[in-house]
């Protein structure tokens, strides 16, 4: 085995560049589809958020319409 690139064939070096894109091709496939995995969790936290968001403004709402009418 040759220990530098340098050494190398040149066929032996083209089918190593080869192998090297296809890998890099695969790894950027994975590297996109967790970026897209991510974010559809980051969208289902938010939804999560929003609704608890939500039901804190009507239990605020319910508060202060309480205190409100007691106050009156």
């Amino acid at each position: 085995m040759a220990k530098d690139i340098t050494d190398l064939p040149y066929k032996k070096l083209k089918k190593r560049v080869k192998k090297t894109r296809k890998l890099l091709d695969a790894l950027e496939a994975e590297l996109e589809a967790r970026e897209l995995e991510r974010q559809h969790h980051e969208v289902d936290d938010l939804e999560e958020h929003m609704d608890a968001a939500d039901s804190s403004i009507l239990d605020l709402t319910g508060i202060i319409k309480n205190f409100l009418t007691k106050n009156k």
